[in-house]
């Protein structure tokens, strides 16, 4: 069985079927993530913070802030600017049109160009790069303005990463979205493939990352001391190191990834506050220290939400250490290696309606399905269900 027919498994029968998943997954989701008109949007009156909203008329994206508001993501990056980047195969109708053209070699060089450009002759209001069909080959990490958007056209726009350095580098900027690519690193050891840094508003969007397992000094995506930064349905594959690392960020979140066969963490979500993360799938990830498949540490007034964690290595499925204050409900965590959940130094934290099954069988069930420990104080526990193993405290 497909590893996507497996989760779509999981999701019917274990889920509708029980009533954790299906309609509470639809509910937890239109809690952050919503899509309508401008008339629609400006009507609500249940907003969320944080919250991220698609505007089904112009394809802008809004993120909700209880004091700033509505504020539209990248007000030139989704702009009516835009240049095109041919890639050197591309169609020779494509490349006709092109305002830049790749030859195959750094292709880097052509991109920034095109960003750069956006930057010094549009008066510093951003706009679009938007990126052929075809392969492009990059040498250095592409840093993106302020105000800017780059974007392909899914898995048929392939960036291809060398052996060292990053592919997308952003700091210290705001309003950025990377979205609809397909990222391949080929070196023998790379520093990651898409790294956000003090970034203020920005969305990683439909983006899907294959790796060759050599080991990396960063995760495929990186996202570190930002505000108001999401990442939604990318995906991670074979990486080197974690597959998403999402640290010291607050009122962004995780929404609708995949990642599998990671060497070390597939998620690792650390010392964030107010922070979602709703409807992630992690496979087959081989932790190689004290996290977890899905490891949530020093995370802050944080939602956890219809995640899945299976079949993982060396670690629990789900691991919450020193998570205060934070919600885990309707998670479902089957077949890992140790504990289907680990609770360890939370406070005041509720696991609710959790499903952990068949955890610790490679174990000879050594570990429990769901398990509290190490000075873990005024947390709620309620309606975990298991098979095979009782809750442990």
């Amino acid at each position: 069985m497909k590893p996507e027919q497996l989760i779509q498994q999981l999701k019917n029968d274990l889920g509708n079927a029980k009533g954790i998943y299906g309609t509470l997954e639809e509910r937890m989701l239109r809690s952050v993530w919503r899509t309508g008109t401008a008339a629609e949007r400006a009507a609500m009156t249940d907003m969320n913070d944080p919250m991220f909203w698609l505007d089904t008329d112009t394809g802008d994206r809004y993120s909700y802030d209880a004091v700033a508001g509505w504020v539209l993501f990248g007000a030139g990056g989704e702009g009516t600017v835009t240049y095109l980047v041919a890639a050197s195969d591309a169609a020779a109708s494509t490349i006709t049109k092109a305002d830049y053209t790749c030859d195959g070699t750094a292709d880097d060089v052509q991109i920034q160009a095109a960003l750069d450009a956006l930057d010094t002759w549009n008066g510093g209001v951003g706009g679009r790069v938007v990126l052929s069909e075809g392969t492009f080959n990059l040498a250095a990490a592409i840093t993106m303005p302020n105000d800017t958007t780059l974007e392909g056209m899914g898995a048929s726009t392939v960036l291809v990463i060398g052996a060292s350095g990053d592919l997308i580098s952003n700091s210290e900027t705001h309003d950025n979205i990377a979205r609809n690519l397909s990222i391949t690193p080929v070196g023998v050891s790379h520093t990651g493939c898409i790294k956000f840094d003090g970034v203020t508003r920005g969305l990683i969007e439909n983006i899907e990352i294959t790796g060759n397992g050599l080991w990396t000094t960063n995760s495929h995506i990186r996202v570190v001391n930002c505000a108001q930064v999401w990442v939604i349905n990318c995906s991670s594959d074979t990486s080197g190191a974690d597959g998403i690392y999402y640290g010291s960020n607050s009122k962004g979140g995780l929404l609708n990834n995949r990642v599998s066969t990671a060497k070390s963490t597939g998620i690792y979500a650390t010392s964030g506050t107010e922070n979602v993360y709703i409807g992630n799938a992690v496979d087959a990830n081989v932790d190689t220290g004290n996290g977890g498949a899905f490891y949530a540490e020093s995370e802050t007034r944080s939602i956890f939400k219809g995640n899945i964690t299976y079949e993982n290595g060396a670690e629990a499925g789900i691991r919450a250490y020193n998570c205060d204050y934070s919600i885990f409900e309707g998670n479902v965590s089957w077949k890992n290696d140790k504990e289907g959940i680990r609770v360890e130094l939370c406070d005041n934290s509720t696991f609710l309606n959790n499903i952990c099954y068949e955890n610790s069988q490679l174990t000879d069930n050594t570990y429990d399905n769901f398990e509290v420990k190490n000075n873990t104080n005024n947390c709620t526990t309620q309606q975990q269900q298991q098979q095979h193993s009782n809750i442990k405290t």
